[in-house]
């Protein structure tokens, strides 16, 4: 049995076992196929998970189902710890189904892949707030990032200074008051952060840096002290660029 392994599992491994190899997986399949079916869920807003237990075939999560349940809530502020307290007796019940139909032999019902979707790692950018965004999205967004750590939090600009975005509401709340694209969000949780702005000056075929780390030229890495870094190739003059996706708004002083 496997649950929570994001690497694929050769053919010669699957065909070991006689009864053969099962998952856990964290989502109702075919939706959310992949390593980051709960981050998904979380970022699109949804009330609830799943845990699906199927047969393993050669690709990702796409095995016959042997048992399936949803109705696990997503809290407010959901964490790992919170979620698992739901997620385990679930997580009993449809193992004892699934072992049982492994046990008879039967081999589960296929997915239909009309209704498939992937869950895939989170884009780095999305490490940024972006204003012009919904006040939902942005909400789920640090939603996601907040079931990860404080440590993954989103970065963003608010009044001139860069702030990790640690909690948001959507109501009026203590905090700071921001405008999104269709209504304000409130920031209630927030830490001082490094700005990701490319700010180098360079010559010949010097690289400019941000966050200390990035080794080709033009493609974005997750850095160790900010939420990406970038390398751009220049010659002669000083780098100056706003990371893609934001914009830099005054907190409201409405309430």
């Amino acid at each position: 049995m496997v649950y929570g392994f994001n690497w694929k599992l050769p053919a010669s491994v699957l065909r070991t076992p006689r009864l053969g190899v099962i998952n856990v997986h964290s989502s109702l399949l075919p939706r959310y196929r992949g390593p980051a079916p709960v981050l998904w869920a979380i970022r699109n807003g949804d009330a609830e998970i799943g845990l699906t237990v199927h047969r393993m075939d050669e690709q990702f999560d796409t095995g016959p189902i042997l048992a399936q349940r949803g109705g696990i809530a997503l809290g407010e502020d959901v964490s790992p710890q919170r979620l698992w307290q739901r997620v385990r007796p679930v997580l009993d019940e449809v193992l004892t189904v699934a072992l049982d139909e492994v046990a008879k032999g039967l081999p589960g019902v296929p997915q239909d892949d009309a209704g498939a979707s992937y869950a895939g790692f989170v884009e780095p950018e999305f490490s940024l707030v972006d204003w012009s965004r919904t006040a939902v999205q942005v909400h789920n967004q640090v939603r996601m990032f907040g079931f990860m750590g404080p440590d993954h939090a989103p970065v963003a600009e608010v009044g001139g200074r860069w702030l990790k975005v640690l909690r948001t509401r959507l109501r009026p709340a203590d905090g700071i008051r921001v405008q999104c694209a269709d209504a304000p969000i409130w920031i209630v949780e927030s830490a001082p952060a490094q700005s990701p702005l490319l700010v180098a000056e360079c010559s010949g075929d010097a690289l400019a840096q941000c966050a200390g780390l990035g080794e080709d030229a033009g493609n974005p890495r997750r850095g160790r002290d900010g939420p990406d870094a970038w390398t751009l190739r220049c010659s002669g003059h000083p780098v100056r660029r706003r990371a893609a996706g934001t914009a830099s708004p005054s907190p409201d002083p409405r309430p």
